[in-house]
C-alpha cells in the first residue's frame, strides 16, 4: 500500500516534539471538563504533502509552504497575538 501512495509523496515534514500543538476537537461540544484548547503531544508529528502531476505543479509543496504550516503547527508562537472577538451579527 505505501509503495502506492510513495508516487504521490511530494514533501516529508517533521513537527517537532514540543514545537506544535493541535486543536481538541471538542470545541463545538460542552464538556464541561475543563479540556484545554490545544493538546501538545509527546512525540514528533510527521506532515505529508501528497499530491499528483498536475497538483504539484498548480500548488508546489515548497521549503515556503511547508515553513508556513509547521508554524501554523506552532500555536506558542502566534497564540499571544491572537485575541478573541466576538462575532459581528447582522
Amino acid at each position: 500500500m505505501f509503495s502506492e501512495i510513495k508516487q504521490y509523496q511530494r514533501r516529508r515534514v517533521v513537527a517537532r516534539a514540543g514545537k506544535h500543538k493541535y486543536l481538541m476537537g471538542l470545541q463545538h461540544r460542552p464538556t464541561g471538563d475543563g479540556l484545554e484548547l490545544f493538546w501538545e503531544p509527546e512525540k514528533p508529528s510527521v506532515l505529508y504533502f501528497l499530491q499528483n502531476d498536475l497538483g504539484a505543479q498548480k500548488w508546489p509543496a515548497t521549503e515556503d509552504v511547508a515553513s508556513l504550516l509547521l508554524n501554523c503547527f506552532d500555536v506558542d508562537s502566534w497564540a499571544e497575538d491572537f485575541e478573541e472577538e466576538e462575532p459581528e451579527f447582522e
